[in-house]
């Protein structure tokens, strides 16, 4: 399955969970955007401790400024609660983002796959 958007030349925006001990998350994000043709404008890391919260309005603030075109994430969860996630989704759909979110822990330890956005 793909992302939403297969256009090259977007600006992309990544937000994924900090680990010091796996960087797998970032690395397939990284990895989608350069087989996309994609620019990561910006990472915004967030630790399980601390919770998603400020990456989400970090995040939010760089949408509302215009600075990316699609949000890299490998799993709406990381926006928060069933309730963030919808408000958020929705946010970056009335602003004109994509998003492209990402299955990086397959079953099978096998490649990252892109999955649409319910």
């Amino acid at each position: 399955m793909e992302c939403e958007d297969h256009r090259s030349g977007l600006r992309a925006c990544i937000i994924y969970e900090e680990d010091p001990w796996d960087q797998h998350e970032l690395f397939c994000c990284r990895k989608r955007a350069d087989e996309r043709g994609w620019r990561i404008t910006a990472e915004i890391g967030f630790t399980y401790r601390k919770g998603p919260a400020a990456a989400v309005s970090s995040m939010l603030k760089l949408a509302r400024d215009g600075e990316f075109d699609i949000l890299i994430i490998s799993g709406l969860e990381r926006l928060g609660t069933l309730s963030d996630m919808l408000r958020v989704a929705g946010t970056l759909r009335r602003a004109g983002i994509g998003i492209c979110r990402l299955n990086v822990r397959t079953p099978e330890g096998g490649e990252s796959k892109a999955e649409p956005t319910p």
